[in-house]
This record gives C-alpha cells, sequence and structure tokens, in this order.
C-alpha cells in the first residue's frame, strides 16, 4: 500500500480539515484532535488551519434521528473518527465508531463498542480520492437508514433490517433530509460543475486536491503509526 510523506500527509489533512468545517450547521458539527487523548478531554482542539495538518481525530456530532431500539428513536450521536487506524490514510480507511450511548440500533453499528461498518466498497479502491468529508456524510446516511433496502442483508443487527423493511416500508427514517453539502469553493473553485451530494461519486473532489494517483504509482513512504490501534484492538476483545 502507498505512503504519503509527512508533507503530503499534512497538506491532505488541512484539504480534510477545511471541507468538512465548510458543512457544518445544525445537523453535523466537527470538532478536530491531534491524539485520543485530546478528544476524550476535549482540549487542545484544532480550530485554526495553520494547525490543521496534524488533524487526525475528529469528534463528529449528529443531530439526525435514528432508531436506539425497536420502535425507539433517538436524535443525538458522537462519532469518533480515527483517520490513520489502519495506517496509510488517505489509501487505508479510517476507523470510526459511535461513542456515545445509546449506540444506533442499526445493521451498521455493532451493540456495546460502537464500531460501524461503513461497506466494503466505501473506502476501498478509490486511491485516495475519498475525503472525511464523504465519510462523515456516510455516516448521517446510515443513521437515517438512508440506502438500498437489501432483504438478504443481515450486518449485525438482522432485527433491524426486518424493521426496516416491514415498519419503515424499506425507506429513510426521514425520507428527504437534506445534508450538508461542501464549500463549492473548496470542492469546485471557479468551475461550472454543480456538485450534488452523494458517497459514491469522489472524483470531482479528488480533482480539486494535488493527484494523488500520482503518489499512489510512486515508491515515497512515510512512517505513520496508528495512534488509536490498540483502542481499536481492544473494541474486538470485547465482542469476541
Amino acid at each position: 500500500m502507498p505512503h504519503l510523506t509527512k508533507t503530503q500527509l499534512a497538506s491532505r489533512l488541512k484539504y480534510d480539515f477545511q471541507v468538512v468545517k465548510s458543512i457544518e450547521g445544525p445537523m453535523i458539527q466537527v470538532s478536530a484532535y491531534r491524539s485520543v487523548s485530546d478528544l476524550k478531554r476535549k482540549r487542545n482542539t484544532i480550530t485554526d488551519l495553520k494547525d490543521a495538518g496534524e488533524a487526525t481525530h475528529y469528534l463528529i456530532e449528529y443531530q439526525i434521528k435514528s432508531l436506539k431500539a425497536k420502535g425507539k428513536f433517538h436524535s443525538k450521536w458522537l462519532c469518533h473518527v480515527d483517520l490513520l487506524a489502519e495506517g496509510s490514510y488517505p489509501f487505508s480507511r479510517p476507523v470510526a465508531h459511535i461513542v456515545s450511548k445509546p449506540i444506533p440500533w442499526s445493521p451498521h453499528f455493532l451493540q456495546k463498542v460502537g464500531l460501524i461498518c461503513l461497506g466494503d466498497n466505501f473506502w476501498q479502491n478509490k486511491q485516495g480520492d475519498t475525503l472525511l468529508y464523504h465519510l462523515v456524510i456516510h455516516v448521517a446516511k446510515l443513521l437515517n437508514f438512508d440506502e438500498p433496502y437489501r432483504e438478504w442483508y443481515s450486518g449485525w443487527n438482522r432485527a433491524a433490517v426486518q424493521y426496516w423493511g416491514s415498519v419503515l416500508k424499506e425507506q429513510p427514517i426521514t425520507p428527504g433530509l437534506n445534508y450538508p453539502i461542501a464549500s463549492r469553493h473548496l470542492t469546485h473553485g471557479k468551475g461550472k460543475i454543480d456538485f450534488r451530494q452523494s458517497t459514491d461519486s469522489h472524483s470531482d473532489l479528488a480533482a480539486m486536491f494535488k493527484p494523488i494517483r500520482e503518489i499512489a504509482n510512486s515508491n515515497v513512504s512515510m512512517n505513520v503509526s496508528s495512534i488509536s490501534t490498540d483502542i481499536v484492538n481492544q473494541y474486538f476483545r470485547k465482542v469476541q
């Protein structure tokens, strides 16, 4: 798997920070940190772009109606995103989990530990094109059950899938929910392309960033340590 140099990674992290901060509003609030320790204590929050090259941990606050149990709803969720968890961001995908209670009652959220299944195809094979912004909106859609219904799918909660089909009639919890769209000047400059929110399309945003595929094909490398590998391992130990 390719790696970015330290300078390239810092540049990418700054871009992620700019784009994801541009979608803040009533539905989504974003806080950036350098470490898990800072995030847990909500200290040393990164607020200035000049420091955003060190922003590797994010706390995302969602105000979205979702299920907390069968037939019971909740609207506030806190999600921790560790960008460096798998060691080669942005080529390796981040790890995301819910750190508030309750855990969403959904096939994508692992009960007790809150780990989020982002889907096999969400981050992989994008060659570094996928942004933190895409992940944040993707999780918002998962909370809203806003995805194609698959009757055969079980995920981590078969009962939630059945409820989705029989009670929600295969529809999102809040149909027609308007997800925030990243600032146009960040994603398209002065171009005429009208970006519409989709977690399935990444190429337009990537085109505005330094062509990362050139990096993917080079031999440059960087020693990127995973800040929260031990924490992720603890999650799986709890499940076993």
